[in-house]
């Protein structure tokens, strides 16, 4: 099968790249273009929806984590989630289930939600490990290949693995990080090279991988170890020296016809998020880039989908591609459904003001932004409600506070002192 990538470089036609143009109200030429690159990559979807495009010159995207666990095992309120996630504005969903009937849990997923799914493989792995011979880390180079390729067979339009080596383990002994590891699957990594004195097997055997990847026409996520899990570490040198290693893997990828997308940046603080982005730009040769948020602070708890929104805004204003919705409950517990859409819809504004604090002037979103603002001069509550981002909790709200300014005599908190209304620029 060949690649997206490649049919954009041998000028082929595509009905992805019309399909995509048309969503991202660009040209397909622009399209073909930008995948040719690397710096659009295409997410196939494997169930009834349209594939999904991440990555330069088109508009960013919210990806959802969910999947069950031991501590949440029932796959029905998994897919629940899933099913709000994408009700509330969510692109794709990562599932990253673990225990029991992991395969037929993620068929029905596939079976029930239109999106692209991503996964992060190496988790069954570990789960099958411990359950097999109670030791998590008792799992084979081979068997992480095999799993990896069979979930691509099974679905997974969008696979996931850390970046974790020998070579960051050597740099990340002689740091002073104050968080050396909070990624799961690097920490994982981390302990298995150790224990077993073998290279990470997704690096060992790139080859096979990229097989794989090309294969199934599905591009691979490099999601990086050493995301800082503070904004006391946020950019430093283990987080470049990880990108760099990436970039060599992303040439290699990319003279295989195989598209790559990078997951990274955890918490750092808003002066340093240009700089970090634009520093990934420029290692990693522009490929997309996920952020999980970035948290600006470690001081957010039970406010965590605001503090990773404002740190998605200013991340996508740099340069990011796509965001890992956080909720109330990060660093606490697992989000619970009525976590979902507030988390969603967080992390949908914070795209959106990114994207538009990027948009070339007089672009589409500010046609957007002129309709919303010439609505609110004459206090057309129903073109208002309806241009909202998320116009069903805005109705919400509406319905609860806002019946008493229909007539138009003022609105918010000014009532009748509203400047609209004084100045004669209000229309009923």
């Amino acid at each position: 099968m060949k690649t997206y990538m490649e049919i954009a470089q041998n000028g082929n036609d595509h009905e992805d790249f019309h399909k995509m143009s048309i969503f991202e109200k660009t040209s397909e030429r622009n399209i073909v273009q930008e995948v040719s690159s690397g710096k659009v990559v295409i997410v196939p979807n494997w169930s009834d929806g349209d594939p999904v495009a991440l990555g330069e010159k088109v508009r960013s995207k919210v990806l959802c984590n969910l999947g069950t666990s031991s501590k949440s095992p029932d796959i029905n309120i998994e897919i629940k989630k899933a099913q709000l996630a994408v009700e509330s504005g969510a692109s794709i969903i990562c599932d990253q289930s673990v225990g029991d009937n992991v395969w037929e849990n993620r068929k029905r997923l596939l079976d029930q939600v239109n999106v692209p799914i991503a996964a992060v493989p190496l988790y069954q792995n570990v789960d099958e490990a411990k359950s097999a011979h109670k030791d998590p880390l008792a799992f084979s180079e081979d068997e992480v290949l095999e799993v990896f390729e069979r979930q691509v067979e099974n679905g997974v339009a969008m696979p996931g693995f850390h970046s974790m080596s020998f070579e960051i383990i050597d740099q990340l002994e002689k740091s002073d990080r104050l968080m050396p590891i909070v990624s799961r699957g690097g920490g994982i990594l981390h302990e298995w090279i150790k224990r077993h004195s073998k290279q990470n097997p997704y690096l060992k055997q790139f080859d096979r991988v990229l097989e794989v990847a090309r294969d199934h026409n599905v591009p691979i996520t490099f999601v990086s170890s050493l995301r800082s899990g503070t904004v006391i570490d946020g950019l430093d040198k283990l987080q470049e020296y990880e990108w760099t290693m990436i970039g060599e893997y992303i040439k290699e990828a990319h003279s295989k016809k195989v598209s790559v997308i990078v997951d990274g940046l955890g918490h750092i603080t808003i002066d340093k998020i240009p700089p970090a982005v634009n520093k990934f730009k420029e290692l990693c040769y522009g490929v997309p880039l996920g952020v999980l948020g970035p948290a600006v602070t470690d001081r957010g708890l039970g406010h965590e989908h605001i503090v990773n929104a404002i740190g998605t805004s200013v991340a996508v204003w740099s340069g990011a591609n796509y965001c890992n919705a956080c909720y109330r409950t990060e660093h606490l517990g697992l989000p619970e459904i009525k976590d979902i859409a507030e988390g969603i819809g967080a992390a949908v504004i914070a795209t959106y003001s990114g994207d538009l604090a990027r948009e070339e002037k007089n672009g589409l979103l500010l046609v957007e932004e002129r309709k919303m603002s010439s609505a609110r001069k004459k206090n057309q509550w129903g073109i208002m409600l309806h241009n909202a981002l998320d116009n069903k909790e805005a109705m919400k709200t509406f319905k609860r506070v806002g019946k008493k300014n229909v007539d138009g005599k003022g609105c918010s908190i000014c009532g009748d002192l509203c400047p609209f209304v004084i100045t004669g620029q209000a229309k009923k």
